[in-house]
């Protein structure tokens, strides 16, 4: 399931550092919501693999998040996915 979340412009083309890490790799796509609770990031995540995982994930099953290439054709709460 996508959640309101977004790889920041920093961490755009870098995979996780000591800059771009599970608390400063993405944020939250309202533009009202701040901070990093919530953020709950499976083991070794968010990765950035082929540095195109710009959009978060939720596994709900686990209840741990995962960066994700792309989300198909869906759109959620009317927006198309990239246009935000």
């Amino acid at each position: 399931m996508f959640i309101g979340g977004y790889r920041t412009t920093l961490c755009m083309h870098q995979m996780l550092t000591s800059t771009c890490n599970q608390n400063t790799s993405f944020e939250w796509t309202d533009k009202h919501t701040t901070g990093t609770d919530g953020f709950v990031w499976g083991s070794n995540e968010p990765d950035n693999v082929g540095y195109l995982q710009y959009y978060l994930v939720l596994y709900t099953g686990l209840g741990t998040m995962d960066d994700t290439a792309g989300l198909g054709n869906g759109a959620i709460c009317g927006i198309q996915a990239g246009n935000f």
